[in-house]
């Protein structure tokens, strides 16, 4: 494309200096910025043409993320029914689990951050329950059945603690967000700013 913009300038120049009559050094300058000019606008084009690919990647990738959290959300609520040892802790965990997924799906800066936890603990929850249910109808040794309804039970309060842990992150960050919108409408209120 440099090639074809060179050749533009080329014909300016001669057009410039042959065909009007110009200065040669007064045609050589408006071929010169008319190439600078060319080629500045092919990398804003590319730059923007690329940004728009980035942000079509981006988008997906959110969406992606957010059907994978949906996916794990359904398993985790439908696997909290079959728990009967825990069925309480289940519940509770498979309501922060449908707490958060509504958080971030109504704010897209928190899908973006919360990438790693919903695609991390969501899952490892949801195999969690699908594991203890898998194995609590398995013809164990007692020995085993008390050992799985050990490491399920450590499992699922470290779970609760870390989601509950996520989930007031993100009240936090509403409650600033609030605090901050209530400044700003003090402060306009004290310019004599529109009311």
């Amino acid at each position: 494309m440099s090639f074809l913009f060179a050749l533009l300038a080329a014909v300016l120049f001669a057009v410039l200096y042959a065909g009007f009559k110009v200065a040669w050094w007064v045609s050589l300058g408006v071929s010169v910025v008319a190439f600078a000019v060319l080629r500045f606008m092919r990398s804003q084009r590319k730059k923007r043409r690329k940004l728009v690919l980035d942000e079509a990647a981006l988008n997906q990738r959110l969406k992606d993320i957010e059907v994978s959290a949906r996916r794990s959300v359904l398993e985790i609520q439908k696997n909290a029914f079959r728990m009967r040892g825990f069925r309480k802790e289940a519940s509770r965990l498979a309501k922060l689990s449908k707490q958060i997924l509504n958080y971030v799906k109504t704010d897209s800066a928190a899908l973006s951050k919360s990438e790693h936890f919903l695609e991390y603990y969501f899952p490892m929850l949801a195999k969690t329950m699908a594991n203890y249910t898998l194995l609590s109808k398995a013809e164990l040794e007692p020995e085993k059945h008390a050992l799985i309804e050990k490491s399920t039970k450590e499992s699922l309060d470290y779970l609760e603690a870390i989601f509950q842990k996520q989930l007031a992150a993100y009240h936090n960050n509403q409650i600033l967000e609030l605090e901050a919108q209530s400044e700003l409408l003090e402060k306009t209120v004290k310019l004599g700013g529109e009311l």
